[in-house]
């Protein structure tokens, strides 16, 4: 399933804190050995059985902008 395939990338791409769900992290969540090159903010749900992390560059990348339309 492609989900499955999705969910398998974005945690090989955002390991640790910066995969998990945000209301899964605490202030004792360890920050890592540096900043991680994609941040979870959120879960894409194209389909209603079809969920994966939704990730975006952290630094140096741009900027994201989010839409509610």
């Amino acid at each position: 399933e492609l989900a499955e395939r999705l969910r398998a990338a974005a945690a090989r791409a955002a390991p640790g804190w910066a995969g998990d769900p945000l209301d899964r992290l605490t202030v004792a969540t360890p920050p890592g050995d540096g900043p991680p090159p994609l941040v979870r903010v959120g879960t894409a749900a194209p389909l209603d059985d079809a969920r994966f992390p939704a990730l975006v560059p952290l630094l140096g990348s741009g900027h994201l902008a989010v839409d509610a339309d």
